[in-house]
């Protein structure tokens, strides 16, 4: 299943600011049809995926655009 930048930000809780910024480090896999840009992974899947790389991260929820 594929997530819009905001149902993806709805879902999981982190801003569209955290989200861009995963995208730019490329943490979080995405793919651009057109002008738009989906996530190609499950919130769930995102954070394992983290979770087992046992990267410290800034994945705090922020308020910046909600």
């Amino acid at each position: 299943m594929n997530f819009t930048i905001k149902q993806f930000s709805e879902s999981c809780g982190l801003c569209r600011t955290t989200i861009y910024k995963l995208i730019n480090e490329g943490r979080l896999r995405t793919i651009k049809i057109g002008a738009r840009r989906l996530i190609i992974e499950s919130p769930q899947e995102f954070f394992d995926r983290e979770h087992a790389m046992q990267n410290p991260s800034e994945l705090e929820a922020c308020h910046d655009d909600i």
